[in-house]
């Protein structure tokens, strides 16, 4: 008798630690109805315990903890809410009583007491803030870096909010100036009234990262019990992460594969506006007026004005070129050599390529892989050896295009209205240009695209490991050159500034001076003095840098 009577609480022992596992597991799920019946089941064996009383609590108001990136602490976030008080609650007040030692029970009542005040600033903030149109979820940082995903978001954010007027949260941005306060009910007030939901990500690993799942299963939740088919969940794949791929919990999403070739950023942009019923507020206006004390560079092929009163000045100021187009009668790169004739018909020796169909051609540029025309009537031709499937090549609905770049898998035209067009490679955000306004000059390097601003900034997209799209601080540029990884800026003074990742010494340009043209392959990295004379740096293996008794040469105008 006395073993079976061992044997049944041993058995009672098993069930009770499964049931309180189930909870767990069901908790964690975000299934809060199904682990309140395992919890219970748990007391129904008659031990009155403080943990599944506080577990049945947070349960009832649908609270889930998650590792913060930003601090590694666990913070609550609530998946959905109830009606009523944490703090009445009678499983919360179960818990207080039943606590074995004082240290719990603060434990209990501190955890309570910062839930309630989400609940509240939520309430506050629902009651006088707008509601989003957007929310985008990704992973921020790995390592303490930010990540390829978080530049896209950004990227996303600025053609969302600028371009189509869009409310969108992103916690980067969103965020930035509420430093030092819970993150909770700005968080949930958005998830709570977003209309979309985008997650974008390279991996499996980021997409299912603790905080990104955790907005993505808070908007699955909310969606569903509302049953509002009208919110959209859209999964935003690439590297190598396909659709197929995705966790069964990602039920009816929408996903975009972004290297299906079919313009993914435009069919991500197209779902969008689709949801939120903003297609009519596609904005096709010209570029923003720039406030009045930012000086404004004239547009291509102009000189500097002149100060409207003589400057007192040392020596005579050299009045330099500005704004270089990129666009050039040869070009050439390891496998062919292209020239425009004075008819206007593309000669090409090197590779199997005929383009005596290309007439009226003003501009050439091209890439291991492909090259581009630029006709005179602002079309656009572009042709690779690859007949089939390049992407870059895709440049036919083209128009009032001005300036060409080709990069190593993408090609960029700059239209007349100062917006920039792109098609190619769409990994790492280099063909994401569609928010760049005010733009009077494009370079395209491998794997990276750049643009010069009619103020003298310059911004970069794409690939950045080696530093190439390190621009952002760079003012009173007046010419950009892009090559392999390596960004390069011409200064109104006549000086230079470059990055990248500087292996050959093509970065080692700071002591320039009265420079006038530039130009690089990433390599080596070259320029024109207004005496007409050259300067090199970089790999000079094959003499690629011996310039230096080169004479009279000269900008183009």
């Amino acid at each position: 008798m006395d073993e079976l009577s061992r044997m049944l609480r041993l058995s009672q022992a098993q069930k009770k630690k499964r049931l309180f596992e189930n909870g767990e597991n069901e908790r964690k799920a975000g299934r809060f109805e199904e682990a309140i019946r395992q919890y219970q089941g748990y007391l129904n064996y008659g031990d009155e315990e403080a943990e599944p009383h506080w577990r049945i609590a947070l349960c009832r108001y649908g609270v889930e903890y998650v590792q913060s990136p930003e601090t590694g602490r666990h913070v609550p976030t609530i998946v959905h809410l109830a009606a009523g008080d944490l703090l009445q609650d009678p499983d919360y007040q179960a818990a207080l009583r039943l606590a074995q030692t004082e240290e719990a029970r603060a434990f209990y009542v501190k955890e309570a007491e910062n839930i309630a005040g989400i609940l509240n600033k939520y309430r506050e903030l629902s009651a006088t803030e707008k509601p989003y149109d957007v929310f985008i979820s990704l992973k921020q940082s790995d390592g303490g870096n930010p990540t390829q995903e978080k530049v896209d978001g950004v990227e996303l954010y600025g053609i969302l909010t600028e371009k189509y007027g869009l409310r969108v949260f992103n916690s980067s941005i969103t965020l930035k100036d509420k430093v030092g306060e819970e993150y909770e009910p700005y968080i949930m007030n958005a998830l709570m009234t977003a209309r979309v939901m985008i997650v974008i990500g390279a991996s499996l690993e980021y997409i299912t990262a603790p905080w990104v799942r955790n907005e993505w299963l808070r908007y699955s939740w909310l969606r569903n019990a509302r049953k509002d088919e009208k919110r959209l969940l859209i999964v935003y794949t690439y590297g190598d992460l396909r659709i197929r791929d995705l966790p069964p919990e990602m039920s009816r999403i929408q996903g975009i594969d972004g290297k299906n070739g079919m313009n993914p950023r435009e069919q991500l942009i197209n779902a969008v506006l689709k949801a939120v019923g903003r297609e009519e507020k596609q904005l096709d206006q010209p570029p923003k007026t720039q406030v009045q004390e930012k000086k404004l560079w004239p547009w291509m092929g102009a000189k500097p004005p002149k100060p409207a009163e003589p400057q007192p000045v040392e020596e005579q100021r050299v009045e330099y070129p500005l704004l270089q187009t990129n666009n050039a009668l040869i070009t050439a790169s390891f496998q062919h050599t292209a020239a425009v004739s004075e008819t206007g018909w593309v000669e090409c020796i090197g590779w199997k390529l005929k383009l005596e169909e290309w007439p009226n051609i003003k501009a050439l540029s091209s890439s291991a892989s492909h090259i581009v025309g630029l006709r005179r009537d602002g079309t656009v031709i572009a042709r690779s050896e690859r007949l089939l499937g390049n992407a870059c090549c895709k440049v036919e609905g083209w128009s009032d295009i001005v300036a060409i770049a080709a990069g190593e898998d993408h090609t960029v035209g700059l239209k007349s209205n100062g917006t920039v067009v792109a098609v190619g490679n769409q990994g790492s955000g280099r063909c994401a240009v569609a928010a760049w306004t005010g733009v009077v000059a494009i370079a395209a390097g491998d794997a990276h695209t750049v643009e010069l601003k009619n103020d003298g900034t310059v911004a970069a997209m794409g690939v950045n490991r080696m530093g190439q799209c390190n621009v952002s601080e760079w003012r009173d540029i007046v010419a950009i050159a892009a090559g392999d990884e390596c960004t390069v800026g011409l200064r109104y003074d006549g000086t230079v500034v470059a990055t990248g990742p500087n292996r050959f010494g093509e970065c080692n340009v700071n002591n320039w001076s009265d420079i006038i043209a530039i130009a690089t392959s990433g390599r080596h990295t070259i320029g024109l003095r207004s005496c007409g004379k050259m300067v090199a740096v970089g790999d000079n293996r094959r003499h690629e840098c011996d310039v230096f008794e080169w004479k009279k040469l000269r900008a183009p105008l």
